[in-house]
């Protein structure tokens, strides 16, 4: 078994049965989008910023107190995390392409998210129970 593998089988699957928007913003908009985050202030929360565009994921329950502020956004469809809860070592590899090429097998894609120790998908909603289900039963193989 690979060391990926290994992380993967142990790693405790946690979701939290909230639904969550990525949301798109020009790359002026980071202080909005940073200030939105602060001010959801969900358990979950990600802001990414790169040359071309900022990405925001909020709770979709939070749209409409934001809407006005975010009216330049662009928005997906509803989705929903999956968190791998086990402390992966920044030298391990394999580990999100063996869940990636898991979940591409049955069509299903994702947006993979890295934290410092953990790493977490969000899959639009009306696949996660698809998703959710191959995982917990790759787990069990």
């Amino acid at each position: 078994m690979t060391e990926a593998l290994e992380y993967f089988r142990n790693a405790e699957l946690y979701t939290d049965d909230i639904e969550y928007l990525m949301v798109s913003l020009p790359p002026r908009a980071i202080t909005l989008a940073a200030a939105v985050l602060a001010e959801v202030n969900d358990p979950f929360g990600c802001l990414i910023a790169d040359k071309d565009e900022v990405t925001l994921f909020i709770p979709a329950e939070c749209l409409e107190d934001y809407r006005d502020r975010l009216r330049h956004a662009h928005y997906s469809k509803p989705m929903r995390l999956i968190t791998f809860d086990i402390q992966l070592p920044p030298t391990l590899t394999g580990f999100m392409a063996f869940i990636a090429d898991l979940l591409a097998q049955a069509e299903i894609p994702i947006i993979p998210i890295g934290a410092f120790h953990r790493d977490h998908l969000l899959v639009e909603a009306d696949k996660f129970p698809k998703a959710w289900q191959l995982l917990k039963d790759k787990q069990k193989a």
